[in-house]
């Protein structure tokens, strides 16, 4: 569902870029950041995970309208630690999580929770 969302905000010219990144079960940062940083098309280098968090935040702060998806969250997620702007740095950056768990969305601060059933 979150495609056909992407997608559409893409067609109609909402967001310059859309990113997508599956967080599911494992809280592994390194890969999350990968993930963002390919649909970017933007390389991260083996630096520390604070150095390649730095890089991800500039990257994701530039100005342009970005639509960040991250799906399937299952527990409370760092996003600092991740390198997603939040707050007066995002620039343009909008954060979407899907989670099955509306206690994780309100712990990550959501701002508007929509409720989907099945």
């Amino acid at each position: 569902m979150m495609k056909d969302v992407a997608f559409r905000a893409k067609n109609e010219n909402l967001f310059d870029e859309i990113v997508m990144a599956v967080v599911s079960h494992s809280l592994e940062l390194w890969n999350i950041q990968g993930q963002i940083a390919d649909n970017l098309g933007f390389r991260l280098g083996k630096e520390t995970l604070f150095g390649r968090a730095t890089r991800l935040r500039q990257r994701l702060a530039n100005g342009k309208r970005i639509l960040l998806v991250l799906n399937d969250v299952w527990e409370w997620l760092d996003l600092q630690a991740i390198g997603i702007p939040f707050w007066g740095e995002n620039k343009g950056c909008k954060v979407v999580l899907t989670s099955q768990s509306l206690e994780v969305c309100i712990g990550m601060g959501s701002q508007k929770n929509i409720e989907v059933k099945s």
